[in-house]
């Protein structure tokens, strides 16, 4: 997997949003979006590396001015499309996406982005004209939500009967709202809750990365009936930034950073960023991690290691003060994590 990061440029807000470190830093080096030399590149890299799906990101990737023109070259390369969005996107971006068959374009909608009313209007008519190609999704800050919108939209317009769920992990150093671990039990009752609902309807659940199995309790059987999908997972995700930058993913940005000219391909800067972290994965998000057997079986990663190594971060100092290479060392290992 790898994540083509082609502009800096947001037309939200969202106070819990994982990149707005990683975007606010390239901005002020002047990277605003990426060149169509840097996209060919880009692909060339992932390609020796047996990938073949391009995935588009930003900041809200459709305002790049050569979205269009990158979807294009990406199918004439053979690659399928997978956008991440908030829906609110150009007409050119929207009428390219509307152009291609669903089995070979996906696009994420973020359903619970910052956005004003005209916004959210702009962001129906996109899901009326793209149908089949989006998939909801929901980024959750609480255990107080909803489901029935995205329930809504997905009969109304016609969408692919599945939600991604996402919780809002923290940044390291950064100051992003995000779901505390105290209420992920709760947030596990509540989609148990809510997922009687969905499967009512045909609606699976998809869980994204950093759900940990303790927060479903007992219900887990129950709740991987009613269509729930769930993948402990905390793995580097490779994020290709313009002008070369890459990162292990967005929550980890200001820990650590590689450069494209060091690596033959994406599995191999994969391979760099899952050795420099595994130290960090010695230990789960709570104290009782280090004695569950999930966590042992690696049933359950143990949580985000962006959340993990945020509960550490008063042992260690600030993240400016903490380099990539520091990130290797296993001297950390003696410090268990408490909950606050």
């Amino acid at each position: 997997m790898a994540n083509q990061i082609i502009t800096n440029i947001c037309n939200a807000d969202c106070e819990f949003c994982f990149a707005a470190d990683s975007r606010s830093r390239m901005l002020r080096m002047d990277a605003v979006q990426m060149a169509e030399s840097e996209m060919r590149s880009y692909l060339d890299f992932t390609r020796r590396a047996g990938i073949r799906e391009l995935r588009l990101l930003g900041g809200e990737p459709t305002l790049h001015p050569d979205f269009a023109d990158f979807v294009k070259l990406g199918r004439e390369e053979g690659f399928s499309i997978m956008v991440f969005t908030n829906g609110c996107m150009p007409d050119e971006a929207l009428e390219v996406l509307a152009s291609l068959a669903p089995d070979v374009c996906t696009v994420v909608v973020n359903l619970n982005a910052a956005l004003g009313e005209q916004a959210r209007k702009r962001r129906r008519n996109a899901l009326a004209l793209l149908g089949q190609r989006v998939t909801l999704g929901m980024t959750l800050t609480s255990a107080d939500f909803s489901l029935r919108y995205a329930m809504e939209l997905i009969g109304r317009f016609g969408l692919r009967k599945l939600i991604r769920i996402g919780l809002a992990h923290p940044t390291w150093g950064g100051k992003n709202r995000s779901l505390h671990p105290k209420r992920y039990s709760a947030v596990g009752q509540a989609l148990f809750g809510q997922s009687f609902l969905t499967a009512g309807c045909g609606i699976e659940l998809e869980a994204d990365c950093g759900f940990v199995r303790c927060m479903f309790g007992r219900n887990f059987a129950q709740l991987q009936a009613n269509g729930f999908h769930y993948s402990s997972q905390c793995t580097p995700v490779v994020d290709l930034c313009t002008g070369g930058t890459i990162l292990p993913c967005f929550a980890l940005s200001n820990l650590m950073q590689a450069n494209l000219k060091d690596f033959e391909n994406s599995k191999s800067v994969y391979k760099f960023f899952n050795e420099k972290l595994r130290p960090w994965h010695s230990f789960g998000i709570f104290p009782e991690c280090s004695q569950c057997q999930f966590f042992e079986t690696e049933e359950c990663c143990g949580g985000c290691l962006a959340a993990r190594l945020r509960r550490i971060q008063p042992m260690m100092g600030e993240a400016q003060e903490v380099s990539p290479d520091a990130a290797a060392q296993p001297a950390h290992q003696d410090c268990t994590p408490v909950r606050d």
